[in-house]
């Protein structure tokens, strides 16, 4: 299931995929595990 973004976002991700070989929804997975990390950081 795709998280509801805008369409430019789409068009940002699917170009910076496609030159790193990488998937829109791979880039999205990458972003969310990195921005929990970090969150996780925060609250310790």
């Amino acid at each position: 299931m795709r998280v509801p973004l805008d369409d430019d976002l789409y068009e940002k991700l699917d170009k910076i995929g496609e030159k790193f070989g990488m998937t829109t929804d791979s880039l999205i997975e990458l972003a969310v595990e990195q921005l929990i990390k970090e969150i996780e950081e925060i609250n310790k």
